[in-house]
């Protein structure tokens, strides 16, 4: 009898540290929605916790705040203005009134097609001469590739600089040579729950060029090099990273400026959690917010600020539905999230008058 529960605690040991493993399956899909907090003063502590690697290990970025939010919806790519010029696009992404980037997802790799569409009244088409590869499947610890991309941009000028001559156009080109690298696994702690996640380690150096067109050839104007690095922590079922922090290799100077971290991220499956119905109402409100979810019961409710410090935590909810005070917080944008068993449910915010 104790050799069977010595060999239970070892599988259920086993179990708690494994390793995870990315797939297509594990890619977002058209309607999926995402919000990205980025600390945008990360401290020291944070970004001490950035650098550190290993197997089975556990990063907390608790403490992370929020400096300013991001988010977007990925869209069906066809009816877009620029569809028709990525016809092997799964999905798109709108960026602001007028851009739009492109993807592909397949059963061996997730890519960036290129990104098209109006900056101002500029028109620009980075319509990437090779893909640039976010994920090679299985996508798992010690998966490794290079990868290069690029594009270029040309727009019309016909500026006349006084000096004989007409320059009749500008074009911007980039070339990006990145490695890829799974470097850890383990855990990742936000103010969200704790979360399985692979850690990787991207090095991008990115060739630069402006040309300008004048007397019927192209002259160089100005070319620079730059090598930055990205830790990306990434968990299943997103697609995006959980956490995300980048700065540019300088032997003088290693400052992670900021760090993104996702308000919604699924611990389940993503039909499952687009499935989920969360109700958060009045909205906004003065005194008191009710949070309902449809199919679920005994739920634990979270309510963080825009700062991402956790200000109420109730439960377990009595039924699909519970009250929660709030006319002592602040007035402000505040973020709930419901939480069972560990898994994030659902996420959304509301505002305290």
């Amino acid at each position: 009898m104790k050799k069977v529960l010595l060999l239970l605690a070892m599988f259920s040991v086993i179990g708690l540290q494994a390793q995870i493993t990315l797939t297509e399956n594990e890619m977002p899909g058209i309607g999926d929605g995402f919000i990205q907090l980025i600390d945008t003063l990360p401290s020291a502590g944070n970004q001490q916790v950035v650098f550190e690697n290993g197997a089975n290990h556990t990063w907390d970025f608790s403490a992370l705040a929020v400096g300013d939010t991001t988010g977007f919806t990925l869209i069906d790519p066809a009816p877009t203005p620029y569809g028709s010029m990525f016809p092997t696009a799964d999905l798109c992404i709108q960026m602001g009134d007028s851009a739009w980037a492109y993807f592909a997802v397949d059963a061996n790799a997730a890519e960036i097609l290129g990104v098209i569409g109006y900056m101002d009244t500029i028109e620009f088409n980075m319509k990437y001469s090779n893909t640039d590869e976010i994920y090679q499947f299985p996508y798992t610890m010690g998966t490794s590739f290079w990868d290069t991309y690029g594009g270029s941009v040309t727009q019309y000028l016909g500026f006349d600089p006084g000096l004989g001559f007409v320059v009749d156009s500008v074009r911007y080109a980039e070339t990006h040579n990145e490695s890829q690298e799974v470097i850890g696994w383990g855990t990742v702690t936000t103010a969200l729950g704790n979360f399985d996640v692979l850690k990787t380690q991207i090095i991008d150096t990115t060739y630069s060029t402006v040309h300008a067109y004048a007397m019927m050839t192209w002259i160089p104007f100005s070319a620079d090099t730059s090598i930055t690095c990205r830790f990306q922590w990434n968990m299943r079922n997103t697609g995006i990273p959980l956490i995300e922090a980048e700065y540019e290799i300088d032997p003088m100077d290693s400052t992670i400026y900021s760090i993104g971290w996702l308000m919604v991220t699924p611990s389940i499956s993503i039909e499952e959690f687009d499935a989920i119905e969360m109700s958060v109402y009045p909205n906004p409100t003065t005194e008191v917010i009710s949070v309902e979810l449809e199919g679920f019961s005994n739920f634990y409710v979270r309510i963080t600020d825009a700062q991402g410090r956790i200000v109420t935590q109730t439960g377990p909810a009595d039924g699909n539905k519970t009250s929660i005070p709030v006319g002592e917080l602040e007035n402000g944008l505040y973020f709930v999230t419901t939480i069972l068993n560990d898994q994030v449910l659902g996420s959304q915010t509301f505002v305290k008058e």
